[in-house]
């Protein structure tokens, strides 16, 4: 599987750091943080390395250190932005710190502090990457705010240079992250063609352009359904009825990889983004490039998509597919998914290409028939 798809499954560059259960920071009597308070307080430093235990430290004026030669630890309050992120009357704060275990990397971290009726208590961890650079954190509107600058694919770890803001969300003990704003930098490069929102999503998902083989265009496809409902006409025609300018990219490792030959094992292992730059956000329409393999092996190769269904399962969708096969409807790729701005649309995919994309499919797999004009 290609890392690109594993960075959409996201898109993401959080993970989340499970306690055992929230922990008490201090004890405290004033209905409202101080900095003070949270610079002063125990936090959690997650065991990294194998078998590592969870370990949490009493910091002083936002640090601890220990110089142990054998296990030496370094933790520094990066930023602390106070204000309310639940409905309770008392103020709350958000905390970035990095630790350090006696390398040059220095691994971020991010919480919530909140006053739980007189006792202070921190959030589950949201961990950032190692050696983020924080340009700011705040508390708007109820939630967690912060710009920063992570790494590009080929950015050394101590210079990350591509922008980011994300907002997050105090729900129940979990920091949850509620969205991520792609700065916009400026106008779109009229010479490029592109936006600075499309490069920046170029660069954090490792793609880049791909020109698709005349078979795939002309191929047509179905959404990666066990049972799809449709046959939709060519890929060419889609990305002529988008609405705005398209690019094709390709996972950069994958770029050299053209075609599959007839073995089942290199089903899906090609994917092919149609990148549509539009001027609020930017899609992707992921598709698995399946068209050199040859039609009548088709339906039995897409069947390692769906290795948890029995036979007995699949066997519709493969009779409905040969029946097509028969009446003049090959297929030769699959939609896979469809990404806005980096997060996965979770909607039925041949619904929200007739719904909202306005391309009407060409065959009705259901009822095995062609669509009329």
């Amino acid at each position: 599987m290609p890392k690109g798809i594993f960075i959409k499954v996201f898109m993401t560059l959080t993970v989340l750091v499970s306690l055992v259960s929230p922990r008490l920071i201090s004890p405290a009597a004033a209905p409202d943080l101080s900095e003070a308070q949270v610079m002063n307080g125990r936090y959690l430093i997650p065991g990294l390395a194998g078998g590592a235990r969870d370990e949490w430290v009493q910091l002083k004026d936002g640090e601890y250190r220990r110089d142990d030669p054998n296990n030496p630890l370094y933790v520094k309050i990066v930023a602390v932005a106070l204000g309310h992120l639940s409905n309770k009357k008392t103020q709350e704060a958000a905390v970035i710190y990095g630790f350090r275990l006696g390398g040059t990397g220095f691994f971020m971290q991010i919480c919530a502090v909140v006053n739980d009726q007189g006792q202070l208590r921190n959030s589950r961890l949201v961990t950032l990457e190692d050696r983020t650079k924080i340009n700011s954190l705040n508390i708007e509107s109820g939630k967690v705010v912060v710009d920063m600058l992570v790494h590009a694919s080929m950015d050394p770890a101590s210079f990350p240079t591509l922008r980011r803001i994300s907002k997050y969300a105090l729900v129940g003990d979990n920091l949850m992250e509620k969205s991520m704003v792609l700065p916009r930098t400026g106008k779109r490069d009229t010479s490029l063609g592109t936006s600075p929102q499309a490069l920046y999503l170029r660069q954090i998902q490792g793609l880049a352009p791909f020109d698709p083989t005349d078979k795939f265009l002309a191929a047509n496809f179905v959404t990666q359904e066990m049972d799809p409902p449709y046959i939709f006409g060519t890929v060419k025609d889609f990305a002529a009825s988008l609405k705005y300018p398209v690019n094709w990219l390709i996972v950069a490792d994958e770029k050299n990889r053209h075609t599959y030959g007839d073995s089942p094992e290199k089903t899906g292992d090609y994917f092919v983004y149609l990148e549509e730059d539009r001027p609020d956000k930017v899609a992707y329409y992921v598709f698995a490039d399946q068209s050199g393999i040859p039609p009548r092996k088709w339906p039995d190769c897409r069947r390692s998509f769906f290795k948890n269904a029995t036979d007995e399962q699949y066997a519709p969708a493969r009779a409905k597919l040969e029946r097509a096969l028969k009446d003049g409807f090959p297929v030769g790729a699959e939609l896979s998914f469809i990404e806005e701005d980096g997060t996965p649309l979770e909607v039925p995919l041949a619904k929200h290409l007739l719904r909202h994309l306005n391309f009407a499919p060409l065959y009705d797999l259901s009822r095995g028939r062609k669509f009329t004009k």
